[in-house]
Parts: C-alpha cells; structure tokens; sequence
C-alpha cells in the first residue's frame, strides 16, 4: 500500500518548534516494524484544475489581457516547473497487519503535522506511472482498462532494456542509479535536503533490523573501533577516533534502550534523461550534493541489473548497497521538507523561496479542517508591496464575478480597481454623494443564526432589524458627538421611535430594508419630531440643546447637510466598489470615526445579503491602523464584528496595517487586535522595519508570535517578499510574481523589486 505524503517546510519556524518536529518524525520511524521504501518523484506541478478554472472568468473585456497572461503563466509552470512529490510504500504479506502499519505511519505523520493520503486505486496506478514510465503519461483510456483488467504489464513492461557498463536504457530513455556508499557517524539536521533537491527520482529502501542482527551488527563495529583504536598515536586521528567511538556508544545506546529503530538502509537515486550529456550532469550534481553533508556516492559501475531490481519495490534486495541507519538520523534529516500550496485557483501568486522556488497558487476561499474562514491580516512597512499584494489577490476574485469593497484611506486603488470596471465613491469631496444614516439597512446580528431569518414572520425580521438599527444609531451619534451624554443619546433615540412609527415600520407586511431609498426619513424628520418637545418636558432644556446641535449641522448650510440630510443617492450593486476615504482622513476625528462607521454599517449591509448566495464577498480594510482611535474602540469592534460574523454571509475580510504597533497602543485596543487576529485565519507578513517585528510579534502572541528566523527575513526582505501563514502550523515563505499585464495594472511607481 501507499501514502502519498505532504511535505512541510519548518524553515522558518522556532528552533523549539524544529526540535519537537524534528523528534515526533524520528518517533514515527522508531515505530516502523515493517520494511518500507521512501520514494521522492520530480514532476512538473500538476495544474490541470487551475487551467480548468480559467473557465470560471466571465467574459468582458477588462479581464481579456488578464486572462491571456494568467493562461501564460499556467502553461510555463505546467512546462518548466517541477516539484517534488513524496511517497512511503510499506510491504507485508499480511494485509491486515500491512493496513494496520499504513495507519499506524499515518498516525504518527500526523503528529509531525504532516499530513498524508492513502492513494486509491486510480492514484496507485498514477504513482506507477511517475515511478516508471518518465516522460510518458498514460492516458484515462489506459487507465481505466488497468482498473478494469487489472493488466499492468501491458504498459509497464518495458519493450527495450539494454545495460551498459554505467547506465542502461528503456525504450530509448537513459537511465542510471547511483547509491550512497557510506555516510559519516554524525549527521546534521536536515542532512538529507540536498540530496533530495536533485533532479533524480530518489528510492530509499528501509528495512528494521530484527535483534539477532542488530546484536551482531553492533558487537561487530565496537570490537573493530577497539581495535582501530590501539595503535593511533597521531593526535589528530585519536581525536577523530574517539568522536566515532563517542557517536557509535550513542547509536548503541539508543538501539539497546528501544528509544530508536535501527535499519538497513539503501539509499538510491535514479536518474533519467532523454540523452546521455544530462544523465552525466545529473549524475555529477548528485555527487557534488552528497558530498556537502560528506556522504560518498557508489556510481554502481557493473551493477546497473542489480541496481534497476532494486527499484521494483520488492521484499528481496540482490544489490545489497545496505548501511545502518538509525531512526533518529532519518527523522533529523526531515525528508519531506518541500512543501508545494497549490489551492487551484488560475492565479500564480508566487514562488516559495525556502522550497525550491516552487510554485505557490493561494486561494482564501478555501476552506478545509485547518482552515475555517476567510479572513486575512496583512502586515508591512510603507513601500513593502502591501497595497499591490492585495490587488493581485482581489483581481481574479472580481474576475470571477466576487463581490469586492474596499476602504481606501490612501487613494491607492482607483487607478486599478477603475481599470477592472469598478467604481470608486470618493468620501469627503463628492459633491453629489449622498448618505442617510437613517435609512433602514440590514445589519448581521452576532446572536443569531441567518437561518433564522428565513423562517421567521416579517414582523419580527422587521423589529429585529430596528433593534438593530437602533444601536446602530445610538453609536454613530456616540462618534459624531461624543459630548453627548448617554441622556441625550437617549433622548434622540426617543423622538426616532416616534418618526419610525409615523413611516409605517412597526407594522409593515413587507421587508423594511427593501424599501425605495426616498421612502426613510431623513435627519429633517427627526429634527421636527425634536422640535415638538414641550416647556413641561421633563428633559426640555437637554431637548433643546441637542435640537441647536442638530439643526446646526444638519439644516440649511450646516456641514453635514448635503452629505447625510439627503436621500442615499449611491448604487451598491456594483461588483467593484472602492470608497477613497483619503479626504476623511484630514478631517476631526469625530467626523473620520462616524463617516467610517456609516460607510462600514452599509457594507454590513450588503454583507447580509449574500446568505446562501452563490458568490462571496470580500471587504479590504487597507491601513487600518488609520482607523483606530485610542479613546474610542468603536471602530475596532465593528471590525471585530465583521470578521466573526462575516464567515456566516460567505464574506472575507483583508485588513493591512504598516504600523502593527498601533494595534498594541492600550491594552484594550491590544485585546481587540487580537480578538481580530484570532478570527482571521491567514495572515501575511511583508517586509517589516526591527521596531515592527517587535511589534507584529507581540500581537501574535497568543498564536506564537515569530521565530528568530522569520524575524531575520522581515527585515531583510525584497518588496514583495514576505510569508504567508495558513495556520499555526503551516507558513511559507514567498516571492510573489507579476506578469507583464499585473505589472502595468497594480505597480503605481513601476516594479521596485531588486533581486541582487
């Protein structure tokens, strides 16, 4: 049987977190009883289903260039890129005993957080056809009559075999093994990388030894470095002598106490190549390899027959190329460290930079055990690719006919989202922009399921939205005026009840939030209601001021007529939408807080009504750290809200910050950050200044903040560099790519990666 095995990069991880990786590997082999064959097979990336998904872009004319040249990028990853595909074949003429181990590695893999999958039958013959039939794919025609008879000679048999002193052919292939001869008594940590980077299909056959043989074979090596050892006078080779004597009491030990498996290991790496020059460089590469962790590498010459037998994943051996390798040393060697992420979506995000330059294609839609929303934090220093990152993400989403908002302090969007057929609503400046903050808009309730809502009569969603909609209310006039006391929010809130009940909504038969926009009242109406406050009133006086305030504001000429004492005037059905918040930043903070909260509130909005919708919706919050106001966390808990809550409506929400810190600013901002952190499953980090890495580490702290490594690359990260955490477990350091179209869409100051 066979599992085809996931590989995990901890390149970047803590060294604590290596060492415990590192020794639940070395666990999973001690616990082998069978004998095994790790198999690692170079293949081109298969992407088959992101091609496939190129069909998924509707046909208009913003996305044609796009299309061509993401359709460009797929066929020059499906022709040049290789990755490397991981395999154990476990052998037993029991089968229950042989699914029994299957599971057993499984298990244990699992525990390095390595994830594995027993290939099914289609997938066998898939796994045979890599091994053995190099630069011949079968077809499904061919496929399916090997599942249907059960016939595999007819395919894989070769026609023409022909060995030669160092090489041999198969059906005009050239072919050749080499084996490692001899490996040094210590090995590094991830020892085996190099050699496993090579082109070569690597076959390592491991076989535990039983005890009579490990008794002989250790009684054996201690009586010869007893002896080796009496007549060394020369001081250095003594020291040598006594560091081998050292690591071989360390293996004895090990092997005596059961704490580690030992087995007869043949290491083997079959290279192929269509003529004999590349052979040889492949040959040549290898050694070069091996030679770096000073292991020696047998060329095998005259025993190519029995080297190709070797191959065959048989129980008997007739190469017998076997050293003794300890469960230990394999695990340290963390076999399986090329880690490929591909999410088949069309959109070639990037190359892994610790993975040979594999490529990465990300999607956040996906969602699996491990990854249960949508969410994203995005993190980097002014200049570090931020912005152009988040457009290269958002376009195929558009392209796909996705939902995309974006909240754009900065103005860094226009140009690009406006060039894919979006609209950007410029707050702060437009003339004719209208919003009426007492419209009736939809809000999400963090109480209640949305299901609710369909089962429910349309009284009761109606008082359920003005509930909402109060607080709603009661908070935006809080931002607008934060002077009010919470009597005079309260006053408001009174004279609105009064206007609702006049348009009808209390008994309204049909749903309140579908309504003409001219159908609402606007502030003029509550004004009036205000005004209706007698001498007797209890709280006359407080009426009268708040009326004063409102009508300056709000009445003829006051600065908040034309924008929020008019009928809303915006079409929000548009699949692209970008409101420029740029000239609300200058403005006083209230102002900033309330506009920021209005805009946020009607997004919710549309966020609602994609319940059970056939397509998402994803929210940018670009520098968000612009939003945070210390003495008000407002913002950050609809924030909060969004993110908890969106995953409910098929929403995603991007947030970016460049400055991590102001996330940290109180304990009580740092609490919310993190609330937010810890419902954001993705999180991406760019080139980072040392003060922010600090930072950024702090605000990760409770999901383990950064390793020293990760922190080292931040700083000394390219524009565009940067990691990609998926989960706790799992991040991926990455380069990220642009093709020409990408280039002239997303890069405002051209392309500013220097690659030395």
């Amino acid at each position: 049987m066979v599992l085809e095995v996931f590989g995990k990069d901890i390149t970047v991880s803590k060294i604590e977190e290596q060492e415990l990786y590192l020794q639940k590997l070395t666990d999973a082999f001690t616990a082998i009883d069978n004998k095994i064959f790790i198999i690692k097979i170079p293949k081109f990336a298969p992407i088959k289903k992101n091609q496939k998904n190129l069909e998924k872009i509707t046909n208009n004319k913003y996305f044609e260039q796009l299309k061509i040249n993401w359709e460009n990028d797929l066929k020059i990853v499906d022709n040049y890129q290789k990755i490397d595909k991981y395999y154990i074949v476990i052998l037993n003429a029991d089968k229950d005993k042989l699914k029994q181990e299957l599971y057993s590695i499984q298990f244990n893999l699992h525990q390095s957080e390595i994830e594995s999958e027993i290939l099914s039958k289609r997938k066998l013959i898939n796994f045979l056809n890599d091994l053995y039939l190099f630069g011949n794919d079968l077809s499904n025609e061919d496929i399916e009559e090997i599942l249907e008879t059960g016939d595999l000679s007819k395919f894989f048999a070769y026609e023409n075999i022909d060995f030669k002193e160092k090489h041999f052919l198969t059906n005009g292939i050239y072919n050749s093994v080499q084996s490692i001869a001899s490996f040094p008594l210590k090995l590094s940590q991830n020892w085996i990388k190099e050699t496993f980077n090579s082109d070569s299909t690597i076959v390592w056959s491991l076989t535990p030894l039983d005890e009579k043989k490990k008794d002989k074979i250790l009684n054996a090596v201690e009586t010869n470095m007893a002896v080796n050892a009496e007549g060394i006078f020369n001081k250095m080779l003594k020291r040598r002598q006594q560091n081998n004597q050292e690591a071989l009491e360390n293996v004895s030990e090990a092997v005596a106490s059961n704490s580690e498996q030992l087995f007869e290991s043949s290491l083997m790496l079959w290279n192929r190549a269509f003529d004999l020059e590349t052979l040889k460089a492949q040959e040549k590469e290898n050694e070069i390899n091996i030679k770096k962790w000073k292991g020696v590498v047998n060329n095998l010459r005259y025993r190519q027959i029995e080297a190709y037998s070797a191959l065959l994943l048989k129980d008997t051996d007739i190469l017998q190329e076997y050293t003794e390798q300890l469960s230990g040393n394999i695990g340290y060697g963390w076999v399986f460290s090329n880690q490929y992420l591909n999410d088949s979506n069309f959109s070639l995000l990037g190359f892994s930079i610790f993975n040979k330059n594999t490529p990465v294609f990300f999607d956040p839609s996906i969602k699996s055990a491990k990854r249960i929303n949508q969410n994203m934090f995005v993190l980097g220093t002014s200049g570090s690719g931020k912005s152009t990152f988040c457009k290269k993400l958002l376009a195929p989403r558009v392209a796909i006919n996705d939902k995309v908002i974006i909240l754009d302090p900065q103005g860094e969007y226009k140009k690009t989202m406006n060039a894919l057929g979006g609209k950007t609503i410029k707050l702060g400046v437009a003339e004719d922009l209208r919003f009426n903050p007492l419209q009736i808009i939809k809000l999400f309730n963090p109480k209640q399921d949305p299901s609710y809502y369909t089962n429910v009569d349309i009284q009761l969603q109606n008082e359920e939205v003005l509930t909402l909609n109060e607080d709603f209310i009661r908070e935006w006039f809080s931002l607008l005026y934060p002077h009010f006391e919470a009597l005079d929010i309260q006053i408001i809130v009174s004279s609105l009840k009064k206007v609702w009940e006049k348009f009808g909504f209390f008994n309204s038969q049909s749903d309140i939030t579908k309504w003409d926009n001219n159908q609402y009242p606007l502030m003029s109406d509550l004004i009036n209601e205000l005004k209706k406050v007698n001498k007797n009133d209890l709280f006359f006086q407080n009426t009268i001021r708040i009326l004063k305030t409102l009508e300056l504001d709000f009445q003829a000429n006051g600065r908040f007529n034309k924008l929020y004492n008019q009928y809303t005037n915006i079409d929000l059905n548009d699949n692209l939408i970008v409101f420029d918040t740029s000239a609300l930043m200058n403005q006083k903070i209230e102002v900033k807080n309330s506009s920021f909260y209005l805009i946020i509130s009607f997004i919710k909005g549309l966020i609602s009504e994609t319940y059970k919708k056939d397509y998402r919706i994803w929210l940018l919050i670009d520098e968000a750290h612009k939003f945070i106001d210390e003495n008000s966390i407002s913002t950050l808990d609809f924030i909060y809200q969004v993110v908890k809550e969106g995953r409910k409506y098929n929403c995603g929400t991007i947030i970016t910050t460049q400055n991590p810190q102001d996330f940290t600013k109180t304990e009580a901002i740092k609490a919310k950050g993190q609330a937010i952190l810890e419902n954001c499953q993705y999180s991406v980090f760019l080139k980072l200044t040392p003060t922010s890495v600090e930072s950024v580490n702090d605000l990760f702290e409770a999901s383990g903040g950064l390793s020293e490594t990760e922190k080292s690359f931040l700083v000394h990260a390219s524009v565009g560099q940067g990691i990609i955490s998926l989960n706790s477990s799992s991040r991926i350091a990455i380069d990220t790519y642009y093709n020409d179209v990408e280039k002239e869409l997303f890069f405002e100051s051209g392309d500013l990666r220097k690659y030395e």
